[in-house]
């Protein structure tokens, strides 16, 4: 009865992905769709593990470049809400939001430098390790069904109580992700982030290329793993290992 319930959990986590089946997205949703589907994926149910093989087989596949634009973008909502990086903001814009705004597109290292900078980044960094613990807790579930075990669940999340934002700070000519994400919060907060004529100057500021590889080798090794599989267990593992951990550690690093 136990392995029964057990390979009926198996079946059921990948056919919550089934509503991404097939599809590659390519727009800036891209990390909101993929959240949404770990948050998900232990919770489905299928007849036939068959029908979970063949929807696992063309899961949920997302454009690397989207992926790491749309997390940027999403962060950035996160840090645009504080309202110590607010003020800062609109003081440095000293009543002219677009001249500043077009001063941070110059230089998107700019906003890292002020006081309410680290506020807000702080709300990141919580954030980020909030969603770290879900995807460790879905990891560790996908582990265990490829075990034949009980489903943990439960895993801690702990509040950030101290970091440096040097370690943050870029040492390239190139901004930082956290030097970016600060760049696309300020926009926001100026007003200007979703006007026409800057939307391809905040495409530029959210677009990262080592993000964008970290999550083009996650999606290329999770495929790679697919193929090799021989059952349900084989894809958990595949699951685990790429889909989810692989995939969060793009940006858990972050965390201090």
């Amino acid at each position: 009865m136990a392995i029964i319930k057990i390979f009926s959990a198996i079946i059921g986590v990948f056919l919550a992905f089934s509503a991404y089946a097939g599809q590659d997205f390519r727009d800036i949703d891209d990390y909101r769709r993929w959240h949404n589907a770990v948050h998900n994926s232990i919770n489905g149910t299928s007849r036939s593990a068959d029908r979970a093989r063949m929807h696992y087989g063309s899961t949920f596949s997302y454009d690397p470049l989207y992926m790491g634009q749309s997390w940027l973008e999403e962060m950035a909502d996160i840090a645009a809400a504080d309202e110590i990086f607010q003020q800062d903001i609109l003081n440095a814009s000293d009543g002219d939001a677009v001249a500043y705004a077009n001063i941070i597109i110059e230089n998107p290292q700019i906003p890292s430098y002020l006081p309410g900078a680290e506020s807000a980044f702080r709300r990141v960094l919580n954030e980020i390790s909030k969603k770290d613990a879900e995807y460790r807790l879905r990891s560790y579930q996908y582990q265990a069904l490829a075990r034949r075990q009980g489903l943990p669940r439960e895993v801690n999340f702990k509040p950030i109580s101290y970091f440096s934002m040097s370690n943050y700070a870029s040492t390239t000519r190139q901004p930082s992700i956290m030097e970016r994400l600060l760049a696309l919060a300020a926009l926001d907060v100026l007003g200007v982030r979703d006007m026409p004529e800057y939307v391809s100057k905040v495409e530029g500021i959210s677009r990262s290329h080592s993000m964008t590889n970290c999550f083009a080798t996650a999606k290329r090794n999770s495929a790679q793993c697919q193929a090799a599989a021989h059952d349900t267990y084989d894809l958990s593992y595949c699951m685990a290992a790429h889909n989810i951990t692989e995939v969060s550690e793009c940006y858990s690093w972050m965390l201090p």
